[in-house]
């Protein structure tokens, strides 16, 4: 996995230590939910079982490849939402 100098140094943040790498790497290749952003950095998510279901987004360089941040395992309303709705410039992958 390629990744930026910023996301290994986010990996040291405690609230981002109980990421898995597998996560971050589903996330990547097999995601629920795509998003491209206006500088071209592309939002991918997925569902986490092994963390009570919740969400993992993980935000990749425009190249599609190269990771260079990860939210933190999310709950929230706002991951849901962007995750059921339609209206969000999000496009279902699976």
């Amino acid at each position: 996995m390629k990744v930026t100098q910023y996301f290994d140094a986010i990996r040291a943040r405690p609230d981002r230590a109980a990421i898995r790498e597998a996560w971050i790497e589903r996330a990547i290749r097999e995601p629920i939910r795509e998003a491209v952003q206006a500088d071209g950095r592309i939002r991918r998510w997925t569902q986490v079982p092994e963390a009570d279901g919740r969400y993992l987004r993980v935000v990749l360089l425009a190249d599609g490849e190269t990771a260079t941040t990860r939210s933190s395992i999310e709950g929230s309303c706002h991951e849901s939402s962007v995750l059921r709705t339609d209206g969000h410039a999000a496009d279902r992958v699976s």
